[in-house]
């Protein structure tokens, strides 16, 4: 995804992943109302694959219940932009 924009000179290369989400946002890709919901995602991420701090099953069992809108919003404005490239 990022190749794309980079190739699009829609963003420069990001320094780390909540930079790419600033430079979208910037380039009008995803909303800047989202941007902490998404900066919270990458979070929850690193907690989980660098085993930052425990995670229970429950926890996650949670967020693939009740948050996985947040996923599909942001798949939805990525593919705007990647769709329009073919």
């Amino acid at each position: 995804m990022l190749t794309t924009f980079q190739q699009k000179d829609i963003i420069t290369p990001p320094t780390d992943t909540r930079d790419a989400l600033t430079q979208l946002v910037q380039a009008g890709i995803i909303s800047r109302k989202d941007l902490p919901i998404y900066a919270t995602m990458i979070g929850f991420r690193n907690r989980v694959v660098h085993g930052y701090q425990e995670v229970s099953p429950e926890r996650v069992l949670e967020i693939a219940n009740k948050e996985l809108g947040d996923f599909e919003r942001f798949i939805r404005q990525v593919l705007s932009i990647t769709e329009e490239s073919h």
